[in-house]
């Protein structure tokens, strides 16, 4: 156990120890008192990890300070608002039964060391402690120990030189999306099938994303997955102007399912000034784009079972690049210069000159004091007509895969993984706010739309943007070409789509003659 987790799980000791004191206080107190209310103590069977290992006991704990979630298989507590196993975990096995109880055993003393440069959260933060006490428990619970190992200089050729070279310095490694097709071609990801047999681990499980999943699955074997707390693409606006501008709320309009393209484009307009963008993005055309394909009902790269092709002639795609053109033409849609730091827009949006922007990853936008005191609004992208469902883009930068020289060990690694995701899901609602308290109202109409978007409740959908992750780095032509011919060179986008799009689907064609998408 690292030093850093030895210092969070000594803060849980202590933590628990005042739990168990102020149970026994209240206790006390009622004794004094003559009452005859049942007591409600914590005992070592229901919160203590060791005593937990062995018990049958299944029956939740009462006591105010560790209560159940609402896990579907009821097994898990959150004292001092952290996850910890009630009982011995229920195992998902696969119709074989495994994992088996030798296979458990067999998992004691191991070290699952994972690689992730481009998600850690800083040291000391709440969300550090949050992910380190699932970490913690997962450990203590099988006997295992978890080192997770941030970002080295050229990541992508010193892991690809490793797994070469067989000497692999972790068990997992992360694969950024335009790397994915060299490494599958290159052999360098371990096919998950007999590991995911042997540790009875489904990737169809709620906590694995299945856009993910699918398109991974490649000629009969899964090679890589994407957990599903992905980040949604939404619509950030300041609420301050929208008011002021007499307009309705973007995030309250679309409950009434009437947020519309339409309507986003008239607020823009309405909104945009000399000093003032009405509407931009955090990235580029090309992921406005996808956006707009994806609240159409279609996508770009669809993850069904079968050839890997592009959709850029599907119906969705068209009416998207149409509406893209005109919005670039009238200058509803502004983007600055794709050389510009991400911050700059940013710090357009703290000061005021930006109303509306596409973004995701918004927790970098900053606090309130931030942003001169506004409250940031949050919608999802808005529908081509009203009363539609909406449907946001999410993106995997970066897949995780065991490396070609682990697969000895694949079963116990996906085994263990598989655990932390599944304690950490349980307490989604908890990190959500934990995330975005700094940006965003806890239990506010902007929060409650962001964890719709994020975990597709309440008719709020979400599908994965593939492109960059089946498109060659050096293919002669991409999607981007296309619609770069139209917001930059000004051509029409049916001719654009017409001209070019045949050769997309012949490069899709030549690059994935080899493989087939084979998910059931």
């Amino acid at each position: 156990m690292s030093t850093a987790k030895r210092i969070v799980a000594f803060a849980l000791a202590l933590c628990f120890t005042f739990v168990i004191a102020s149970c026994i206080n209240d206790t006390n107190t009622n004794e004094a008192e003559g009452t005859t209310t049942p007591t409600t103590t914590t005992t070592p069977t229901t919160t203590n990890h060791t005593t937990a290992q062995t018990s049958e006991q299944t029956t939740p704990s009462t006591t105010t300070v560790a209560t159940t979630t609402s896990s579907d298989d009821g097994n898990f507590i959150l004292i001092c608002g952290h996850p910890h196993y009630h009982t011995a975990p229920k195992l998902t096995t696969d119709q074989n039964g495994n994992p088996s109880q030798a296979f458990i055993k067999g998992l004691k003393g191991y070290t699952l060391k994972i690689h992730n440069p481009w998600g850690n959260y800083a040291s000391g933060t709440e969300l550090y402690e949050a992910a380190a006490y699932v970490e913690i428990e997962v450990e203590k619970e099988f006997g295992v120990n978890i080192v997770v190992s941030g970002m080295y200089e050229g990541y992508t050729e010193t892991v690809a030189a490793a797994i070469v070279s067989g000497r692999c310095d972790a068990d997992i490694y992360r694969v950024e999306d335009v790397n994915y097709y060299g490494f599958l071609r290159q052999n360098y990801m371990t096919n998950l099938n007999k590991a995911m047999s042997t540790s009875g681990v489904d990737m169809r499980l709620t906590w694995f994303n299945q856009e993910a999943r699918t398109f991974f699955n490649v000629n009969g074997g899964q090679y890589a997955w994407a957990e599903d707390d992905l980040e949604p693409y939404v619509i950030l606006y300041n609420k301050d102007m929208i008011k002021k501008a007499g307009l309705a709320d973007p995030a309250a309009l679309a409950e009434k399912r009437q947020w519309t393209w339409e309507v986003m484009e008239s607020y823009a307009k309405k909104l945009s000034s000399n000093n003032v963008i009405g509407l931009s993005c955090h990235t580029d055309y090309n992921d406005f784009y996808a956006s707009m394909v994806i609240s159409g009902g279609g996508a770009l790269v669809p993850a069904i079972p079968g050839a890997v092709k592009t959709n850029i002639d599907s119906t969705a795609a068209r009416n998207a690049l149409n509406t893209l053109s005109v919005w670039t033409k009238n200058s509803v849609l502004n983007i600055l210069d794709e050389n510009v730091p991400r911050d700059t827009l940013l710090k357009k949006f703290a000061s005021g000159e930006l109303a509306m922007f596409l973004a995701s990853g918004i927790t970098q936008i900053g606090s309130p004091k931030d942003t001169n005191e506004f409250t940031v609004g949050v919608a999802p992208f808005p529908t081509p007509k009203a009363g539609q469902i909406y449907v946001t883009q999410k993106q995997i930068k970066y897949a995780e895969f065991i490396p070609a020289p682990k697969a000895t060990d694949a079963a116990k690694i996906l085994f263990i993984r598989n655990e932390i995701y599944r304690l950490a899901s349980r307490f989604k609602d908890r990190d959500i706010q934990l995330k975005y308290r700094n940006i965003l109202r806890l239990n506010s109409l902007e929060m409650k739309c962001l964890a719709n978007l994020k975990f597709n409740n309440n008719e709020y959908k979400s599908y994965v943007n593939l492109i960059a992750y089946a498109e060659r780095q050096n293919a002669e032509i991409k999607t981007e070409d296309i619609v770069n011919k139209v917001v930059k060179e000004g051509k029409d986008a049916q001719w654009a789509i017409d001209t070019y799009g045949l050769q997309l689907e012949q490069e899709y064609l030549s690059a994935w003659k080899d493989y087939i998408i084979t998910a059931k």
